[in-house]
C-alpha cells in the first residue's frame, strides 16, 4: 500500500509526526519512506510493507 502525501509535507511538522506514530502501532507493517522534490514541490511517499490486513480493517 502506498501513501501519497499532500505535496511539501514537512518530515518535522506535528501531521507527519502523528501519521508516522500512527502506522508505528499496526503489527506487521513496516514503512519505507520515498520523497521526490521537483522544481515546484516535493511529494512524500509511505510505502507500508507487510500485511495490510490489518491497516485496512
Amino acid at each position: 500500500m502506498i501513501l501519497i502525501l499532500v505535496p511539501n509535507t514537512r518530515p518535522d511538522s506535528a501531521e507527519y509526526k502523528q501519521l508516522m506514530a500512527h502506522l508505528a502501532k499496526f503489527l506487521g507493517i513496516s514503512t519505507r519512506i520515498h520523497t521526490e522534490a521537483g522544481v515546484e514541490q516535493t511529494l512524500t511517499e509511505i510505502y507500508l510493507i507487510g500485511n495490510k490486513q490489518s491497516v485496512v480493517r
